[in-house]
């Protein structure tokens, strides 16, 4: 979530700092917004699965 909303500002500020207008601005925070959620899901993916001990369930 940090790359989503962490893209999302620091586009936004690059364009304004850029000379792009509002729309222009949030245009590109949209985009990086976007790449930060793929890259976020693209990190996750990558990981190894989670494995942990069986639990134990005491006899019926």
């Amino acid at each position: 979530m940090g790359f989503w909303i962490g893209g999302e500002f620091m586009a936004f500020i690059v364009g304004a700092l850029l000379g792009a207008q509002q729309f222009g601005a949030s245009g590109i925070a949209i985009f990086m917004a976007i790449a930060g959620a793929v890259v976020s899901y693209l990190v996750a993916n990558a990981l190894p699965p989670v494995t942990g001990p069986a639990p134990s369930v005491p006899p019926a």
